[in-house]
């Protein structure tokens, strides 16, 4: 994480800012009992030689907004990066696996009842759901980003037969071009 992440990191913990990010990108108001809780996107990794590494966000906040829950995650992004969809898409999977951790946790502190529809070795029950993760990407640059701006940006779908495609799981991110002029 560097300079400009820090940066964004600080100009964010202003709930008003954010929430001018999200009403720009949707192009319509939040409502009004909007707010947000921090969160420090921080993850531990083991990689194949089972050696330790770290992830972190560069903004991820916890946001409460006319009855909904959800994660935002914003990336700021100053060049284009050819494997940012995967770098996103792993991010998000770390968050989940926390959130399932917290379910975990919960259910493990109540002394949750099992019943035979849940997980009791995994100590998730049926009705547990997690918060789904948004995200947004700053990008910064000047030249504009065409590709990649999805999974499937990076990848040969050529190597599969037609029948086979649809079983891809894609995965998107939604870019506001801060800076670009035509």
């Amino acid at each position: 994480m560097g300079e400009p992440n820090n940066a964004l990191n600080v100009y964010m913990k202003k709930p008003n800012r954010i929430r001018s990010v999200l009403e720009y990108y949707l192009g319509e108001k939040l409502p009004e009992d909007w707010s947000f809780e921090p969160a420090d996107g921080f993850y531990a990794v083991r990689n194949s030689k089972g050696k330790l590494s770290f992830r972190q966000r560069d903004v991820i906040r916890r946001i409460k907004a006319g009855g909904y829950s959800f994660w935002l995650g914003l990336e700021n992004q100053d060049a284009v990066n050819l494997i940012f969809p995967w770098r996103l898409m792993e991010m998000d999977s770390l968050e989940y696996g926390a959130g399932i951790e917290r379910i975990q946790e919960r259910n493990r502190a109540e002394n949750s009842v099992y019943t035979e529809d849940d997980d009791f070795m995994y100590a998730y029950r049926k009705r547990d759901r997690l918060e789904p993760i948004l995200n947004l990407t700053l990008y910064w640059g000047r030249k504009r980003w065409k590709q990649p701006l999805s999974l499937a940006d990076m990848v040969d779908m050529s190597l599969l037969p037609e029948q086979l495609r649809e079983l891809f799981a894609d995965y998107r991110v939604h870019l506001i071009h801060m800076r670009y002029t035509a």
